[in-house]
């Protein structure tokens, strides 16, 4: 890992979109279960900024990849947004990971 002039390739990303979604609630309408979903967009080019990305069959605008992931957390447990947010990022670099390992 370099700076971009260094770099033999470029990997940038975006947080796109953050919410949370009650999947259960109790008697009280207290949410139980939460659901948090993020929208990261990214993508990848080398030095002289050609697209490292696979083909797609679909246009995709500016070459730019999204991926979306959820996970859920129970207050009641113990967890939390931060909890959440981790597992789904965790998730998501694994997705880019995937992505950067394809045949393209």
């Amino acid at each position: 890992v370099v700076h971009t002039p260094g770099a033999d390739s470029v990997l940038r990303g975006t947080v796109v979109s953050e919410h949370k979604n009650v999947l259960s609630e109790d008697i009280n309408d207290n949410p139980r279960d939460i659901e948090f979903v993020l929208g990261f967009r990214f993508h990848w080019t080398d030095a002289a900024g050609n697209s490292l990305m696979r083909p797609y069959t679909v246009p995709v605008a500016d070459d730019f990849l999204s991926v979306t992931q959820a996970a859920s957390f129970v207050p009641e447990a113990g967890q939390s947004v931060a909890t959440a947010r981790f597992l789904g990022l965790e998730r998501i670099a694994n997705q880019v990971v995937g992505e950067m390992e394809s045949p393209w």
